[in-house]
């Protein structure tokens, strides 16, 4: 069989450990894999490689994505649909492997309807796809996001300064409450948990400060919902969205004029999507791929892959779209619980 890969969307640790894999797999079962470049702009404009052993042996560690990816929306132009048959046609594509966040399902799922096989792979840091417990690239995004926190910490504990460190996730808080799992933090707002007040913020600083502690940092995810501030509308290359980083600077700023002295401001940004993926990743990686083949070779489409209570198991794509899975109650009640 011939299989097609796209990497679209935002990138993650643990991608290329799925494209090693996925390869591995392939050869050994006689299917013939394409990787399509720069993610749904490849698949629109031909430019795709075969991929050999020499291309995956030594990526399975590394971060970013071999075959690059791109914001592009196939589905803005019906030209576009024509030229992606194209190819399909021309390289005998049984199925294309869409590897991506909750914008490259969206995609994927029109395509599908359209008429082009496709299966998919929940590819995000955001953790946001609904039906999988975790989507690649998330742990190894946690990862990150600590060791930022511990490297602060060090230096902090001399400076004591007050600070903001602004995490990534959009609607989601995933990243921020298992940060505030994972390691010491004196506090953390999420999406979740509906709209706030800076004042909160101030408060919690302040009340840190009384009990004599000067080092303290308070996680912000980018998604927070805070009534001081209006959010600037722009336009993605994918669909009509707000720019959500840097809301902490305008926090920093509320709080100086309220406080004694200006909150230092850390934006993470993409420090948290990139360097090594964790074993769990890998591993995760692993388990997509050999399943996204099974399904293949039985020739399934339209379908999703995720892990839930430790299973792997496919999902119609449809179902991982109709909204975004946002942090559960016990997760925001656990973190809660260990923040002093």
């Amino acid at each position: 069989m011939n299989i097609a890969i796209l990497t679209a969307g935002g990138d993650s640790p643990g991608i290329n450990a799925f494209v090693r894999s996925l390869y591995y797999i392939c050869a050994k079962k006689g299917h013939t894999l394409y990787g399509i470049i720069r993610g749904w702009e490849g698949l629109i404009h031909g430019d795709y490689i075969l991929i050999t052993e020499s291309d995956v042996k030594n990526i399975a560690f590394t971060g970013g994505s071999i075959l690059k990816n791109s914001k592009v929306n196939p589905l803005k132009n019906e030209e576009h649909l024509d030229k992606i048959m194209l190819l399909i046609n021309q390289l005998s594509i049984d199925t294309i492997i869409a590897v991506g966040s909750f914008d490259t399902h969206k995609i994927a799922s029109s395509l599908n309807d359209y008429g082009i096989p496709i299966i998919t792979i929940p590819q995000t840091i955001d953790n946001d796809i609904c039906g999988t417990d975790f989507s690649l690239g998330f742990y190894s995004s946690v990862k990150n996001i600590v060791n930022a926190i511990e490297t602060i910490r060090t230096t902090n504990e001399s400076h004591e300064r007050d600070i903001l460190i602004e995490t990534m996730g959009r609607e989601a808080g995933w990243l921020t409450v298992f940060a505030a799992l994972t390691t010491k933090v004196e506090g953390f707002y999420i999406p979740e948990m509906g709209e706030i007040s800076v004042d909160l913020i101030i408060e919690r600083f302040t009340q840190r400060r009384e009990r004599g502690y000067s080092d303290n940092i308070v996680l912000i995810s980018e998604g927070i919902n805070c009534k001081e501030i209006k959010r600037d509308i722009v336009f993605d290359e994918i669909y009509s969205d707000i720019d959500l980083t840097g809301v902490t600077f305008t926090i920093s700023d509320i709080i100086a004029s309220k406080m004694y002295k200006k909150p230092k401001v850390v934006i993470l940004s993409y420090i948290q999507r990139g360097g090594t993926p964790d074993v769990y990743d890998v591993v995760l990686a692993d388990r997509f791929a050999f399943e996204s083949v099974s399904l293949i070779e039985k020739k399934e489409k339209g379908l999703i892959i995720g892990c839930e209570n430790g299973r792997v198991y496919p999902y119609p794509i449809k179902d991982a779209i109709k909204k975004r899975r946002v942090v559960t109650d016990y997760y925001l009640q656990l973190a809660s619980m260990l923040i002093d």
